[in-house]
Formats: C-alpha cells, structure tokens, sequence
C-alpha cells in the first residue's frame, strides 16, 4: 500500500510559511517598542543629568551663555521624547494589528493541520483493516494447507 500522501500539504506550508513570517513581523515591532522605550528612557537621563549639571554650574560662578544652553537642551530632548512617544503608540497599534493577524494564520493553519491529522487517521484505520485482513486470509490459506 503506498505511503499516506496529503492533497493540501502545498496549502499548509504556505500558511505555515505565512504564520512563521508574521512572527518575524511581530519580533520586529516589538523590538522596535522597546528601541522606543530605550531612547525614551535614555533621553529621560539626560534631561535628569542636565538638571544636574545646572546645579552644578549655578553653584559656582558661570556666564550667562552656560546658562542659555540648559532650556534649550531640556527642550530638544523633551520633543525627541514626545517623537519617540509617537512612534512608540504606532508601533503599538501596528502590533496590535499584526497580532489579529497572527491568530487569524494560526487558526487557519490549525484547520489545515486538523484535517491532515484526521486523513493520516483514516489512512492509517484503511492500511491497518486491509493488513489484518491479508493476515487473516494467509492464516486461512495456510489452515486449509494443513487439512
């Protein structure tokens, strides 16, 4: 009898294939949610740091032009945290997307995978009836032998 052979294992693979590149998708939004976060902490040191270093600078005597330098750069970091912010609530949402994205590949994978698995079954029942029943006609062949 030949081997078990499924007619949709090309559909399968490509949905396997679909599922395995949405997880490489969903790695990559999530590593680029944490680079967001990372920076966005990172930006929060510095801006932590600059408080810091005015202190610093305004218990000795500075000028005026070491001064004028603090807001500014407290403002140039607080806005590349408000970009990073941004860019972090769309990843999120494209995350929240590819997710929706992922169950609905794993479902139809699954279905593909159930309906092979019940085949290979029902395979295995039909080789397994038609097995017993060479045995049972050789063991029958080799009784009426002996007569």
């Amino acid at each position: 009898m030949p081997k078990f052979k499924f007619k949709l294992d090309g559909l399968l693979k490509l949905r396997e294939f679909k599922e395995k590149q949405l997880k490489v998708e969903l790695g990559n939004i999530l590593k680029g949610i944490q680079d967001c976060k990372n920076k966005i902490e990172s930006y929060s040191q510095h801006i932590g740091e600059a408080y810091a270093g005015q202190e610093n600078i305004l218990s000795d005597s500075t000028n005026g032009e070491t001064i004028k330098f603090f807001p500014y750069f407290i403002e140039g970091k607080n806005h590349a945290i408000k970009q990073e912010e941004e860019k972090l609530a769309i990843l999120q949402e494209q995350y929240e997307v590819k997710v929706q994205e992922m169950k609905i590949a794993r479902g139809e994978t699954k279905v593909i995978d159930k309906l092979k698995d019940k085949e290979k079954k029902e395979f295995k029942k039909t080789k397994n009836k038609k097995d017993f029943e060479k045995l049972e006609e050789m063991r029958i062949l080799s009784l009426g032998g002996r007569k």
